[in-house]
């Protein structure tokens, strides 16, 4: 790594406690997490941050455990391509969701408008409770009556929309729009983990949310986000949607999928990727999966370090065995001379030993397969953020750790 490279890194705040005010001609990073609720995301900063650093415009940037797109949505402002990689067909229909919608030729003002006028259509006397097919009445024990009434009515205008194939981004942002819904007028207020162990609000828990009315807020703030995006970018990001070699947002594992058309082809890889025995992802997306009608149970068993199997003796081996498989994808993808930037956690608490040496030996790992460490730094996770996620409940830092294929 260049010392200049190396220099402009350790000027970077990693912490990033303090928000650094912008111009109004600036882009900045964009929070991905605010229009959709999904466990352990990493912060925008940091992507945008190491995209910004250790890559050109048009160079293909990766994220092979992409959640929700946050690297892919930075990648896209700063004019990389980007692909993002995700097991779990929910997150990966969010990030496809993200890539629509920033699209140059997608008028998502318009968008915005045909849903609104769709729901403005509810009709709080009508019973549309009745319309829930046998699969999506999954989603009944999760919300207080007339809530449930109002996002019933919401699940049928969106199958409305997908089958009428109308206005470009109006799935995607209906879809996007919905998913985070569900969470939020949820009765079950005890977060992400609670829904991924199917447990149920209580009876006298349950509370009046008006889902129609947060749902016109949400489609109206993630519009107007957006195309506040767009208008600085204009049609400067039109090639990358042009780009025919893969598809950008895939849904696949990654440890066992084909990407033998991305051998040496990616230019920069950033990725937070799962630890072991802490987050159910497939899980805590119950709710969209009742809603898309799907079952999880498939995309359950290729999760890679999934809290549900904490107890079972294997889980720290077959954590390290898909590491490892994920690892040799990555090199083999990379240029020479291409970085690998992981951030992994930094556990430092005794009962979190096997953790730590799962995570050193993946990395180690790494190494091994052709790859040089040219920098690790330290980051403190805000107590803020740690008391809103229960990844960190138990983490005070992470590691940024920047990998040079050579």
């Amino acid at each position: 790594m260049k010392t200049e490279l190396k220099n402009r890194l350790n000027h970077i705040n990693w912490d990033f406690g303090t928000r650094l005010v912008v111009n109004n001609d600036e882009v900045f990073p964009f929070n991905n997490r605010k229009y959709h609720s999904y466990p352990a995301t990493f912060i925008p900063e940091i992507p945008f941050t190491l995209i910004e650093i250790l890559s050109s415009e048009g160079a293909v940037v990766m994220d092979p455990f992409g959640g929700v797109g946050t690297t892919l949505v930075q990648a896209l402002i700063q004019k990389r391509i980007p692909i993002s990689i995700d097991n779990n067909s929910v997150a990966s229909q969010i990030t496809r969701d993200f890539f629509v919608l920033f699209n140059p030729l997608v008028d998502i003002k318009r968008s915005r408008d045909r849903i609104s006028q769709v729901v403005r259509t509810y009709d709080e006397n009508m019973d549309y409770g009745s319309s829930l097919s046998s699969f999506s009445r999954n989603l009944e024990p999760w919300y207080e009556k007339k809530t449930l009434n109002q996002v019933a009515f919401l699940l049928k205008q969106y199958e409305e929309a997908k089958k009428s194939q109308g206005t470009p981004g109006v799935i995607e942002l209906f879809h996007l729009c919905l998913s985070n819904l569900l969470t939020t007028v949820c009765s079950q207020n005890g977060g992400w983990a609670y829904i991924a162990d199917n447990v149920r609000p209580k009876a006298d828990k349950m509370k009046e949310k008006n889902a129609i009315e947060r749902f016109l807020q949400n489609i109206n703030i993630c519009e107007k986000s957006i195309r506040n995006y767009k208008e600085k970018l204009g049609d400067s990001i039109s090639f990358i949607y042009q780009w025919k070699k893969i598809d950008n947002v895939i849904c696949t594992d990654y440890a066992m999928a084909d990407m033998s058309k991305m051998i040496e082809s990616v230019d920069l890889i950033i990725t937070s990727p799962p630890y072991p025995k802490m987050i159910d992802y497939v899980k805590s997306q119950r709710l969209s999966f009742y809603m898309e009608e799907r079952e999880f149970t498939s995309e359950l068993a290729t999760e890679i370090g999934a809290r549900a199997r904490r107890n079972q003796s294997n889980t720290i081996c077959s954590y390290i065995d898909s590491m490892k498989k994920c690892n040799t994808q990555m090199v083999s993808s990379l240029k020479k001379g291409g970085y690998l930037c992981y951030v992994l956690p930094d556990f430092s608490k005794e009962k979190d030993r096997d953790r730590k040496e799962a995570v050193d030996e993946v990395l180690y790992n790494c190494i091994s397969r052709g790859m040089k460490e040219e920098y690790r730094i330290k980051r403190c996770i805000p107590g803020t953020q740690r008391s809103n996620n229960i990844k960190w409940a138990s983490l005070r830092q992470e590691q940024i750790i920047i990998l040079e294929k050579l």
